[in-house]
């Protein structure tokens, strides 16, 4: 999925999402992932559920050429992705 979506993500963004344990249809949800990227993200985060995932995608701008363009987190149900997606941005807007 990285090597499909690091062409779509501009150099200053990334995108992250999370996605519920366990993966059941592996290639279908990572082909609807890439799909919802490519489709665009308008500045909201999306909450979704891809064959029986619950998934949520998030674009980070003003990331650093260093950091990551795509970074996904699986996680189980009772988790709170919320949470995931908001530390994984705060990690990816650190300056060093």
């Amino acid at each position: 999925m990285k090597a499909a979506l690091d062409h779509v993500v501009p150099q200053d963004q990334s995108i992250v999402f999370t996605l519920t344990a366990p993966i059941r249809l592996p290639a279908k949800t990572a082909a609807a992932i890439e799909a919802l990227v490519r489709d665009g993200l308008d500045g909201r985060d999306i909450r979704t559920t891809l064959h029986g995932n619950h998934v949520q995608l998030r674009r980070v701008a003003g990331v650093s050429a260093e950091m990551p363009r795509v970074a996904g987190f699986v996680h189980n149900q009772p988790s709170d992705g919320e949470h995931i997606l908001d530390l994984a941005q705060a990690r990816l807007l650190e300056r060093k």
